[in-house]
């Protein structure tokens, strides 16, 4: 296989691992809230993954235009899932954290997620699974946008 053959084919399985990602991100988003998007649950995983984090850090982090975080955000503290908070070190900036019940449903809809995957992945054992998720932590790191 050429290097040109690789990476269309790599390009390939990565469109579909993204497809079926946003469709697992769908139904873990319907599990917290029916009005919840998948773009939105994913500004929440990442809530959660930091704890506390500034918006201009989240839109920075997804590639996405202010405007658009906003209005995600907007949704996500109408659904009462996350709470704004002012920076203590700069009185102007604000971070954003999970709300108690927010925390509390987000937790609930990655422990599924695990769950589905760990049994869907159960026969390809611990090197296997750590391997593959060692390459992938690459593939996203070359693939991060340069700063």
């Amino acid at each position: 296989m050429t290097d040109t053959d690789g990476v269309e084919r790599l390009e390939r399985e990565v469109g579909i691992l993204l497809r079926r990602s946003r469709a697992m991100n769908r139904e873990s988003a319907a599990r917290i809230h029916p009005e919840l998007n998948f773009e939105a649950y994913s500004i929440l995983v990442r809530i959660d993954d930091l704890t506390q984090v500034r918006p201009t850090d989240l839109a920075k982090f997804f590639r996405i235009g202010k405007p658009t975080l906003s209005r995600q955000v907007r949704l996500l503290e109408e659904l009462e899932l996350i709470d704004r908070l002012q920076d203590p070190s700069d009185g102007r900036a604000a971070l954003l954290t999970l709300s108690a019940s927010g925390r509390v449903k987000v937790q609930a809809a990655r422990a599924a997620r695990h769950t589905e995957v760990a049994e869907r992945l159960g026969s390809w054992g611990d090197e296997t699974l750590t391997t593959f998720a060692a390459l992938t932590h690459r593939l996203n790191e070359a693939l991060s946008p340069e700063d």
